[in-house]
């Protein structure tokens, strides 16, 4: 290849996905990192301590997911984009089939319902590993930090030029 150049690998991106690194992946790509799937429920357990959680299906099997983790994403729904936090994992806290694993987004500032639509969650960056807490008190407290971060990390987007 030409001196000054990158070749960019299908294994390199897997690589950062796998990292839990959606914004490499997503500079390697040229766009933002996303997945298709449908709202298959929503959290009761979420909504009563006031982060409510679309659970998603993922549109395809073979589509790689980024390590497990808390990510700052935007979603189109058929309403317009949004801001959220997804998480991808066990929910060690509140989870009794630990071998059970969920993708679930809480929307922020948005409360429509969209059982069963389809949307595509766009990955911006991760937040932080997913964690087992000593309580849902403790949890909660964590998830109003993650939102705040997901808000700062959402906010500087205006800037970013990943299409």
């Amino acid at each position: 290849s030409k001196a000054g150049t990158i070749e960019i690998r299908p294994s390199k991106i897997s690589k950062e996905l796998i990292a839990g690194d959606v914004k490499s992946a997503s500079n390697m790509l040229g766009y933002r990192f996303f997945i298709t799937g449908s709202v298959i429920g929503v959290s009761r357990k979420g909504r009563s301590i006031g982060f409510p959680t679309a659970n998603i299906s993922p549109g395809h099997y073979l589509k790689m997911l980024p390590r497990d983790g808390v990510y700052a994403v935007e979603v189109e729904t058929e309403y317009g984009q949004f801001r959220g936090i997804l998480n991808i994992g066990i929910r060690p806290t509140v989870n009794d089939t630990p071998d059970h694993k969920t993708i679930e987004v809480h929307f922020i500032n948005f409360d429509k319902d969209i059982y069963g639509q389809q949307i595509h969650i766009h990955f911006i960056e991760r937040i932080r590993d997913e964690m087992k807490f000593q309580s849902i008190e403790f949890l909660k407290e964590q998830l109003i930090r993650d939102k705040a971060v997901a808000m700062n990390i959402l906010d500087k987007l205006r800037g970013d030029t990943i299409g």
